[in-house]
């Protein structure tokens, strides 16, 4: 299987799953068939704090107050990405801020 390459273990990535939703971590590796990242977050309500799509929330970051997100995991394996967005430093630290939602 190739391997997504050009991203490097440990980057900040967000990937949106066809049916398992989206997931916030840290890059570990990826290929045609799956996806795996490390401190998995499941983000499963999100306002961009700019603009209204996943690659701002992932460029700008987010609305905290306007988030759902799980506590992070050790490890997650995506089986069914259509989507791998490199997250910037600055949405990385908004994203990481929201606190874990209990409801």
């Amino acid at each position: 299987m190739e391997k997504f390459k050009h991203i490097p273990v440990g980057t900040k990535v967000i990937v949106r799953g066809s049916a398992s939703g989206v997931i916030y971590g840290n890059f570990v590796e990826a290929t045609k068939d799956y996806t795996v990242v490390t401190k998995g977050r499941q983000l499963w309500e999100w306002r961009a704090s700019k603009g209204i799509s996943l690659i701002d929330v992932a460029t700008f970051g987010v609305e905290a107050s306007k988030c759902k997100f799980s506590a992070p995991d050790g490890e997650v394996t995506i089986l069914d990405a259509c989507a791998l967005i490199i997250v910037t430093a600055a949405a990385a630290k908004s994203i990481e801020a929201v606190p874990v939602s209990r409801t």
